[in-house]
């Protein structure tokens, strides 16, 4: 029997023996956070770029401006025909409103002529495809803001951002 009390005892000691170092862990790990959270402090996140022309307040719309073409898009057999006509939204760089209009106003015909070339090279599949409208958007957008508004994308005084379509027939 006394060989068991010894045993017994020895199996008791080890426990003590692991709490102790399990609760001394715990203490350091909670005095090293809170001495990361004392000597580093917080700071702000850097604030997110944005470019010129999106933080422009002035949306305008050329009521007097709209596009239409009659076409033959590109067809692989037999013939093809469009009509199609569209309004721009323009955004306006502060300030420079006069100037937008005025490069508006001179630069017409090149915008006229450049869409002209761009959707009679157009495949008349492409065009009644799902996302031909939005291909076709993309590429007339990126023509009339090379035309109208010419220079580097952050120097322009006004982008068209959007295409607004008010005919789009497609035979």
């Amino acid at each position: 029997m006394a060989e068991e009390k010894d045993n017994q005892e020895e199996v008791e000691k080890p426990p003590k023996k692991k709490l102790t170092l399990l609760i001394g862990v715990l203490v350091g790990a909670m005095l090293g956070g809170a001495g990361v959270v004392v000597l580093n402090p917080a700071h702000a996140p850097d604030p997110i770029p944005v470019n010129p022309v999106e933080q422009v307040a002035t949306e305008w719309l050329p009521s007097d401006l709209e596009f239409e073409f009659t076409f033959n898009p590109q067809t692989a057999r037999g013939k093809a025909f469009a009509h199609i006509s569209f309004k721009i939204a323009v955004i306006v760089q502060p300030g420079k409103f006069d100037e937008a209009k005025e490069l508006v106003n001179e630069r017409e015909s090149w915008a006229w002529s450049g869409c002209l070339e761009i959707m009679s090279a157009q495949d008349v599949s492409q065009l009644k495809a799902p996302d031909g409208k939005r291909h076709l958007k993309r590429l007339l957008m990126d023509e009339l803001n090379a035309k109208l508004f010419p220079g580097e994308p952050d120097e322009r005084v006004a982008a068209v951002e959007n295409i607004l379509w008010t005919k789009f027939l497609i035979q």
